[in-house]
C-alpha cells in the first residue's frame, strides 16, 4: 500500500506541473491544482497514520 500511495503522490505532483505548464492563465487550472493538492494532503495523512 505504501508504494501505491507514493506512486499516487508522484502522479499528483506531475499532474500539478502539467496543469501549470499547459493552462497557466485559466481559472479551471487553479481549481484542478487545488483538488490535486487536497488529494496529496489526504495521501500524506494516510501515510502518517500507517506509521
Amino acid at each position: 500500500m505504501t508504494k501505491q500511495k507514493r506512486i499516487a503522490t508522484l502522479i499528483n505532483a506531475l499532474a500539478i506541473f502539467a496543469v501549470i505548464f499547459l493552462n497557466r492563465n485559466s481559472f479551471i487550472s487553479l481549481i484542478a491544482i487545488t483538488l490535486i493538492m487536497i488529494l496529496n494532503f489526504w495521501n500524506l495523512i494516510d501515510m502518517k497514520e500507517e506509521k
